[in-house]
């Protein structure tokens, strides 16, 4: 039976930072003992180049290999393991998915609520006979979802009419203490609108924003303790005063 030898007859082996041909220019054969192949690419069409290391290179690398399975096993309380770590890096995308759909719906149904509290309060000003209304809001509601929502419920509520009808405005506000906010006004008047946006600025003059019309909007880069009771006490003397809502 013939066999067939098959030899690895050019390589390089780097040794304390200094770079030597052939395998022969070890130290000893002992380092031979622990070999690590890496990768390999090819150079030509009967060549490749092949990474590889040897002795207490191959020892160290080892040891960081293993030392980065625990401490990442630890940190995802998981086996130290690759196979172990896999799994439980696709359970917790699992759990994230279905915590991100429970967080959409929750902020569906936050909005709906509050989308359905302003229109109640519009209304009982308006059967007051109140031609001129400014409802205000703080919410604790991170990010843009339940602001988007809220403002294509309420939309119709703005539309402008040339009918002397009820003029409205609506302050939004979103964001917890230490975190960013937003602060939306519309209306569907624009002295109206303005009129809330030079309030709104004297308040928090730290809120950077623009619009024209019957729309503004505003960062806060992060909501202090006293951003919160100053812009709750404007809305506490809004017209009317009962129109106050908060959801934090």
């Amino acid at each position: 039976m013939k066999t067939r030898s098959v030899f690895l007859y050019r390589f390089v082996v780097i040794l304390t930072n200094m770079v030597r041909c052939c395998g022969t220019h070890l130290p000893s054969l002992s380092p031979l003992q622990i070999l690590l192949l890496h990768n390999q690419y090819p150079v030509h069409t009967t060549q490749s180049r092949l990474f590889f290391s040897v002795g207490t290179r191959a020892i160290n690398l080892s040891s960081t290999a293993v030392n980065s399975l625990r401490a990442v096993g630890q940190h995802i309380n998981s086996p130290h393991t690759l196979k172990g770590i896999t799994e439980r890096f696709d359970k917790l995308s699992e759990q994230n998915s279905e915590a991100r759909g429970l967080s959409k719906a929750l902020s569906k149904e936050l909005a709906e609520a509050l989308a359905g509290e302003i229109r109640a309060r519009f209304q009982v000003a308006e059967e007051k006979g109140t031609k001129r209304i400014m409802v205000g809001m703080h919410s604790a509601a991170q990010g843009m979802d339940v602001l988007n929502a809220v403002s294509a419920l309420t939309r119709d509520l703005f539309e402008v009419k040339s009918d002397g009808s009820v003029e409205r405005a609506l302050v939004f506000c979103s964001g917890d203490v230490g975190k960013v906010g937003v602060v939306s006004i519309v209306g569907n008047n624009d002295d109206l609108v303005k009129d809330c946006v030079k309030s709104v600025t004297e308040i928090l003059p730290h809120v950077k924003g623009g619009g024209k019309g019957l729309r503004w909007q505003g960062k806060v880069l992060t909501w202090s303790t006293e951003d919160v009771q100053k812009i709750r006490q404007y809305f506490l003397h809004l017209y009317p005063k009962n129109l106050f809502i908060s959801s934090s």
